[in-house]
C-alpha cells in the first residue's frame, strides 16, 4: 500500500478520496480542532498533529506528500496583507516536501501564485 502525508488536511474530504483510492495516509496536520474531530472519525488510523505546522520538526517518510495550504493572499478576491503569516505557509509545503523526498506531491493551488507579480507584492523574493 503506498503511503502518503497530508498537510493543512481540514477534515480530510482529500485524504479519504486518497485512502479509499488505496493509500494509507501516515500522518495529517491542521490547526483547527472540530476539523480533527471529523477527520478521525472517518479515517482513525492515522496520526493527525493538531497544531501549527511549523512546530512539527520531522516528518514521517511516504511515497507522496498531499496538501491544500492557505491561499488567500494570492487568490483573486483575497486579503495581499504582506504581515498575514498564512501568506506564507506554502514554505512549510516546501519544507516537507524537502525533508520527505516523496516520489510524488499533490497540491491545491490558485493562478495568483504562478505570477511572480503577486509573490513580489508580498515580499517574497
Amino acid at each position: 500500500m503506498p503511503t502518503a502525508v497530508s498537510l493543512f488536511s481540514g477534515c480530510g474530504g482529500s485524504d479519504f478520496g486518497a485512502h479509499r483510492a488505496g493509500f494509507d495516509i501516515l500522518m495529517a496536520n491542521d490547526i483547527l480542532p472540530y476539523a480533527r474531530d471529523v477527520y478521525v472519525v472517518n479515517l482513525p488510523e492515522t496520526d493527525y498533529q493538531l497544531g501549527d505546522v511549523s512546530n512539527i520538526r520531522s516528518f514521517p517518510k511516504a511515497d507522496v506528500l498531499l496538501g491544500c495550504y492557505p491561499c488567500q493572499g494570492f487568490s483573486q478576491g483575497g486579503v495581499r496583507d504582506p504581515a498575514r503569516k498564512i501568506n506564507y505557509l506554502y514554505r512549510e509545503f516546501d519544507r516537507a516536501l524537502r525533508q520527505i523526498k516523496p516520489k510524488a506531491f499533490v497540491v491545491e493551488n490558485v493562478s495568483g501564485m504562478r505570477r511572480s507579480r503577486s509573490l513580489s507584492d508580498l515580499g517574497v523574493r
